[in-house]
């Protein structure tokens, strides 16, 4: 049987214990029906399907005064909601989940989470810092996981970055830190030190980046992490150039994509491969600026296949060929593929 066709099965039992909960006039049975036909309209893609669902089990919870699983539920339609592209429908049930719990306890804790992703969705993202920021308030006072936690602030910082508070974002990705280092979650401690040094060179404080970029290279360099590496030297590229140091830039991105090819991470290696091409090109070398791209293309279709690599590198080489002309592209890439 095909996954489309099992999913189809699925979905059809999910229907029939719905129906037979329904007949059955037994509402636990029919809420958690409805619960489990919703998990499996969310993973079929049925979002509108899965918040009606999931709003029926609410009500069903509402008649029989039981708050907590209704605003349970109400939490959950809202991320179908979002998922399906109903924004106000969304925030509306987050809203409401969040009135219901008053504030306070680990759904709580979703509710404020889940507003602000619908903010964020939204283009709201200093709104979505703000309710983010409240959700982590109520998660420490909560006991959220550790790990839980810290995924919360450097989500926090996606909405400040995005919203243009990098200072902010900065902060909530030292907190994330702190909170996975003392957790013993070196891992996710490592990925805050790389995001918050990115926040430090976009807000500009240079010798703050650094100082943070050094101290992640000793523990990616402790866990052997070579996508960690890669993306701490493209982040010292980062430096060198607004350092104005290009040459300089040039070897941390060449060290970048040796990086990413050790750990088969592939947006590391297309980032430095177009990081390398768009550096040689600044020098004056547009055989190198063609090479980049070309071997990048080559070895991406390696690792993900054509479409994938077409999609990331076609653009860049149709950049150069507007910039430099056909002719000059053509005269480059013949001689470029002579060499080889």
């Amino acid at each position: 049987m095909s996954d489309a066709s099992q999913g189809a099965a699925d979905l059809a039992a999910l229907d029939h214990a719905v129906e037979a909960a329904r007949s059955g006039d037994d509402a636990r049975a029919l809420t958690q029906a409805l619960r489990r036909r919703a998990a499996g309209r969310l993973n079929g893609g049925r979002f509108a399907g899965a918040a009606a669902d999931l709003d029926e089990a609410s009500e069903i919870h509402r008649r029989h005064e039981q708050t907590g699983e209704r605003a349970r539920c109400l939490h959950l339609a809202a991320t179908a909601a979002r998922m399906g592209g109903d924004l106000d429908g969304a925030a509306t049930r987050a809203e409401v989940a969040i009135a219901l719990v008053e504030d306070a306890g680990p759904v709580a804790v979703a509710a404020w989470t889940e507003r602000g992703e619908t903010a964020h969705a939204g283009g709201q993202f200093t709104l979505a810092g703000e309710y983010l920021d409240t959700a982590a308030e109520r998660a420490e006072a909560a006991g959220l996981l550790p790990e839980h936690l810290a995924n919360l602030h450097r989500r926090r910082a996606q909405s400040w970055m995005a919203a243009g508070s990098a200072v902010r974002a900065a902060s909530c990705l030292l907190k994330a830190r702190v909170v996975a280092e003392e957790a013993g979650l070196s891992t996710i401690a490592l990925r805050a030190m790389i995001e918050e040094a990115a926040a430090w060179i976009t807000a500009g404080d240079l010798d703050e980046a650094e100082q943070v970029i050094e101290g992640a290279g000793r523990e990616a360099g402790r866990l052997a992490d070579d996508a960690a590496l890669c993306d701490l030297e493209l982040q010292r590229a980062a430096l060198a150039l607004h350092r104005g140091l290009v040459q300089d830039a040039l070897a941390c991105v060449r060290s970048a994509r040796a990086l990413a090819l050790s750990a088969v991470h592939p947006v590391g290696y297309t980032a430095a491969a177009v990081a390398m091409s768009e550096l040689a090109e600044r020098l004056g070398d547009r055989e190198g600026a063609y090479e980049a791209l070309a071997v990048g293309w080559a070895t991406l279709g390696d690792l993900l296949g054509p479409d994938v690599a077409r999609a990331s590198f076609e653009p860049k080489l149709r950049a150069l060929v507007d910039q430099w002309g056909e002719a000059e592209f053509v005269r480059i890439r013949d001689a470029v593929s002579g060499r080889g």
